[in-house]
């Protein structure tokens, strides 16, 4: 019988800050990373700190592609915009998992 709700894939988006660095392993790692958590990474987000609109753009690619998670191998990478984040997606670093807040309390969001 056919599911009446077919699983969806739950994705997430990488984020690099070109400035700290950016080569073929950190991918290969945020995919390993994306996985361990259920999810499946559909882009890599890069940046530079000079750009001062890209935490923006990462919110607008966040909704735009329907991620769940971001995902990133060191918190660092994220340049202190952590609760934006987390305000619009779980936020997921190789030492911890944030889960999504929202921008309201409590947040919801169905994944």
């Amino acid at each position: 019988m056919e599911e009446l709700y077919p699983v969806t894939t739950r994705v997430a988006i990488g984020v690099i800050c070109l400035d700290l660095r950016d080569d073929v392993n950190d991918v290969v790692a945020l995919k390993s990373l994306a996985r361990e958590h259920g999810y499946e990474l559909s882009t890599v987000f890069r940046f530079k700190l000079n750009d001062p609109l890209w935490i923006f753009r990462l919110i607008r690619t966040v909704h735009s592609t329907g991620a769940l998670a971001v995902v990133t191998s060191d918190i660092r990478h994220l340049d202190g915009t952590e609760k934006a984040v987390t305000g619009v997606a779980v936020l997921i670093t190789s030492s911890e998992v944030r889960p999504y807040l929202g921008y309201t309390h409590p947040g919801y969001r169905p994944e």
